[in-house]
């Protein structure tokens, strides 16, 4: 492979991968193959790009037509962020082997959140070679590799579903994206049982069933967890208005986890409590700081005002110096903040490209 990057393709630093599309344009002339089928049938691309709006699928399909595919990558971060390693499923092996003599590398067991064979329905094996990097650029394939399983045991019902609504993502009919809302949602789990119409959503509740219904360490592995718990990320996806976007992964397990339906007296009704416990001075300063920010942030998206900081942002609520030296108490503040980064009023310091691509995959991450 690094001899066809470097003599036939002319790219010394080439990586072959799934996550990315460099030199596609050469491969195309080389195999006599349109670009955008090799980035259908043979990338994430599909996958990455199921759940864009309708304006960023346009700029991504504005960039394929110009053929500078390298303005992609974050694009194919959405896919890739959560798969760190090369991954493969031991029967799929033992059958490539039986058929062509060696075996190869498949999307379908790459997918972020997917700890399954969709053929197989086994646990896949992951192994120490990453998936993107320069260390990505290994020549060994699955039979020539050792790994470990993901998992013991059966699969949940959630994490075959994971994988089945995957699946269906890599695969779908070209064309434009998938609308998840919050609308959709909210109908699945009123259809599957697990709140009554009208009712509002308990943010705890719904943290709690996501946990319970995947293998220990899956939504860890997949950073989506802090401090061993899940984010706030569920109740966001079924909250009407939310603006930042989501990662495909995150849309995937909330859909698993509603359409398996609640267990024996799981619901995700919130159910106010008038409990006498004296607030936390973090929890006090906590609810102070995100109600400013919370009013700067609807102040500034109804004035259009833009390209402001972090630190900006939060001046104008006075709850800089609180976020700065005090950020690990501060879980409802770091959600706003979140928030103002994927909004128009941020500035955004990365290229447009990546500024239209990126998705949000929790706490700590690609910060202003």
């Amino acid at each position: 492979m690094k001899r066809l990057g470097r003599l036939v393709l002319l790219e010394e630093n080439w990586i072959c991968s799934f996550f990315g599309a460099q030199a596609l344009g050469q491969l195309g002339e080389l195999f006599r193959m349109d670009v955008n089928d090799i980035l259908w049938d043979y990338t994430m691309l599909p996958y990455a790009t199921a759940l864009l709006d309708e304006r960023s699928y346009a700029a991504a399909t504005q960039i394929i037509s110009t053929g500078k595919l390298a303005r992609l990558s974050a694009v194919f971060s959405n896919a890739s962020s959560a798969v760190r390693n090369r991954q493969f499923c031991v029967r799929c092996v033992q059958q490539d082997l039986s058929t062509y003599g060696f075996s190869y590398w498949r999307r379908s067991h790459h997918l972020p959140g997917s700890w399954t064979c969709p053929t197989h329905q086994s646990a896949l094996y992951v192994t120490e070679i990453p998936s993107t990097g320069r260390k990505a650029n290994n020549r060994a394939l699955p039979h020539e590799v050792i790994g470990r399983p993901l998992f013991d045991g059966k699969a949940s019902a959630a994490l075959d579903a994971v994988v089945k609504t995957s699946l269906g993502w890599l695969h779908r009919e070209r064309g434009t994206p998938i609308g998840l809302t919050a609308t959709h949602y909210r109908f699945m789990a009123e259809r599957h049982g697990w709140i009554d119409a009208e009712k509002p959503i308990s943010k705890l509740a719904i943290a709690s069933s996501t946990e319970s219904k995947f293998p220990t360490g899956y939504l860890e592995r997949l950073g989506l967890t802090e401090n061993g718990r899940v984010m706030a990320w569920p109740s966001l996806l079924l909250r009407p208005g939310t603006s930042i976007s989501f990662a495909p992964v995150k849309h995937a397990i909330l859909s698993a986890v509603l359409s398996c339906g609640p267990d024996v007296g799981e619901n995700l009704a919130y159910v106010a409590t008038h409990s006498s416990r004296t607030l936390t001075p973090g929890e006090v300063l906590d609810e102070r700081c995100a109600r400013a920010a919370r009013a700067r942030l609807s102040s500034l998206l109804e004035s259009g005002a833009m390209h402001l900081t972090t630190r900006e942002f939060l001046s104008g609520a006075n709850a800089w110096s609180a976020y700065r030296h005090r950020k690990a108490e501060l879980p409802t503040l770091r959600a706003i903040v979140r928030e103002f980064r994927s909004s128009s009023a941020s500035v955004k310091p990365l290229s447009p490209t990546r500024r239209l691509f990126r998705l949000e995959y929790g706490d700590g991450a690609r910060v202003d």
